[in-house]
């Protein structure tokens, strides 16, 4: 189960996506004082945090279905669907409270940039199921 390179791909996006609480995801200078939007002031924005539970758990419980490689394809293309609504609910979050932090200028954090390391790091492992597929079906032939 984790000998298999998609195992590997899918313990690095839980492993990311776990790490994005620890970092500020934008940091903006605002007025006399620099203001970082991290976790903190996201956390009662409640359907992003759902975002990265559920994408933890998706991520996580889909290296045991390696004995069920098509229902692991589905959860991880439900994975990047999740990924692109993070972005999409960062973003919301973030522009709608823009003029209330009072931010002028801004830069990314690290954490902006993990989904898009993860939808990468989910068509990898996506890829590698699709051939660990096609190994076992080119094996049933020759029984």
């Amino acid at each position: 189960m984790i000998q298999r390179v998609q195992s590997i791909y899918l313990l690095l996006i839980t492993i990311l996506t776990f790490t994005m609480f620890y970092f500020p995801f934008i940091i903006g200078i605002g007025g006399k004082q620099d203001i970082t939007v991290d976790s903190s002031i996201m956390a009662p924005f409640y359907p992003l945090s759902c975002l990265f539970i559920l994408s933890m758990l998706l991520s996580f419980t889909s290296i045991f279905f390696y004995k069920n490689r098509k229902r692991q394809q589905q959860w991880n293309l439900i994975n990047i669907v999740v990924f692109m609504l993070m972005y999409a609910f960062i973003l919301f979050y973030f522009f709608s409270k823009k003029a209330e932090l009072n931010i002028s200028q801004y830069s990314f954090g690290i954490p902006f940039i993990i989904p898009a390391i993860n939808i990468i790091l989910t068509i990898l492992a996506i890829v590698a199921i699709r051939k660990d597929d096609a190994k076992v079906k080119s094996l049933d032939r020759l029984r």
